[in-house]
């Protein structure tokens, strides 16, 4: 049987003796499944499942995903001038071009009010093809439905 040595750090000695007790001495089942869940942790995000294309390489500064909030501030000043820091409500929400995630900018979505914000940038994120996948922050708030459970309890969201 192969063996691997383990360093643990002085903060996380408690931590392995209680679960050394919990697992009758031997941790090598315990990492196991530490590992197995972790690997599966990363499963359930990668971007290497087949339906969804390989994982590709992208330079510096092409990673992530850049949205943009522009704001008018037409008609606040007059004669073409504007007053530092204040604009409109209204405005339109865009996606940064960025070619790793083959994203071009242009083709806005517009936004009539603050309140509307978190709409327009879900009907960006459609319209782009972008998905979301829930942090770990996210976690508390966010369930995903089993198959069974889909088909029920479904709601018309207005497009």
């Amino acid at each position: 049987m192969p063996q691997k040595t383990v360093y643990v750090r002085e903060e996380d000695r408690e931590l392995w003796e209680r679960a050394a007790k919990l697992s009758d001495g031997s941790l090598a089942s315990v990492l196991a499944d530490a590992l197995r869940a972790h690997l599966d942790r990363h499963a359930a995000v990668s971007h290497d499942s087949p339906q969804d294309g390989p994982a590709i390489a992208a330079p510096f500064g092409e990673k992530m995903i850049q949205l943009e909030i522009r704001l008018f501030t037409d008609e606040i000043a007059s004669d073409g001038k504007v007053i530092p820091k204040h604009a409109w409500d209204t405005g339109m929400v865009t996606v940064q071009t960025n070619r790793s995630h083959g994203l071009r900018k242009g083709d806005p979505v517009p936004l009539n009010s603050l309140l509307e914000l978190p709409a327009s940038i879900e009907k960006l994120l459609l319209k782009q093809g972008i998905i979301l996948h829930s942090g770990s922050r996210s976690a508390k708030y966010v369930r995903t439905r089993s198959t069974a459970t889909q088909g029920r309890n479904k709601r018309a969201v207005p497009n």
